[in-house]
């Protein structure tokens, strides 16, 4: 009995939450964390309400600890992102990087946390440049957050050959993202490599006449793209779904 109740009052708080918190949610308040920054990139949850399934489930689990069994903990993943393009549209290069990141650590899978914070803390260890840490280092600065691996991903500068916007000349772009993902727990690296693409793209015969070019932007976002869909395939295929040991 105590079982049924449990279930029916998981059910409620998930409907009461899906419709009475949706106001809140369209107030027009803009993200303010990285977490919520990746989250919104999932449009088919664009329009419900920020606050997570796993949130909703743990309230129920201290209401009622010991009715509630079975319900799964998800691995909490502490994301560091570092935007390094030295682009003139980087707010184009972070949401690519946003979608790359919720597709990889989907919300029924994982609990995101912002690792923001763990910036500072690796830079007091003398790192000026973080892709240069090592996994010790994660380690140790997020020793007791109980937190299970960190996702560290940086978009390096990148180069571009070609003129202008309406340069009817081929345009190039090379794009590269270091990627480290850790096992906090193991302390092993589970990815740790750079992911690179180049890509080049010549106006075509009608675009040249009507003074048309190839935008040198278009190009390097589409190059991004490739490489966000490499790392999606290559990380997801090595990354535990359940908590580190």
């Amino acid at each position: 009995m105590k079982k049924r109740v449990t279930a029916l009052a998981l059910a409620g708080v998930l409907c009461f939450s899906a419709h009475g918190l949706a106001a809140e949610y369209d107030s027009g308040n803009l993200p303010t964390n990285l977490v919520e920054q990746i989250r919104q990139m999932d449009e088919q949850e664009a329009n419900k309400p920020q606050e997570s399934l796993q949130s909703r489930i743990e309230k129920i689990m201290q209401e009622n600890p010991a009715e509630v069994v079975g319900v799964k903990e998800l691995p909490k993943v502490a994301v560091i992102y570092i935007n390094n393009s030295l682009s003139e549209y980087n707010k184009d290069i972070d949401k690519k990087i946003f979608t790359c990141l919720n597709k990889l650590l989907p919300k029924e899978k994982y609990e995101l946390i912002d690792g923001t914070q763990y910036i500072e803390k690796l830079s007091d260890l003398g790192y000026m440049d973080l892709s240069m840490a090592e996994r010790s280092d994660f380690v140790a600065v997020m020793e007791g957050s109980g937190i299970d691996y960190c996702v560290y991903m940086e978009v390096e500068p990148m180069m571009r050959n070609g003129h202008g916007w309406q340069s009817n000349e081929a345009q190039e772009a090379t794009v590269s993202v270091p990627v480290k993902v850790i096992d906090l727990g193991t302390g092993r690296y589970i990815v740790a490599g750079k992911y690179s693409e180049s890509r080049k793209e010549a106006p075509n015969f009608f675009a040249g006449m009507f003074g048309g070019g190839v935008s040198p932007k278009n190009v390097t976002l589409k190059t991004l793209d490739i490489v966000c869909e490499k790392i999606v395939t290559d990380v997801t295929a090595r990354l535990p779904e359940d908590k580190s040991v």
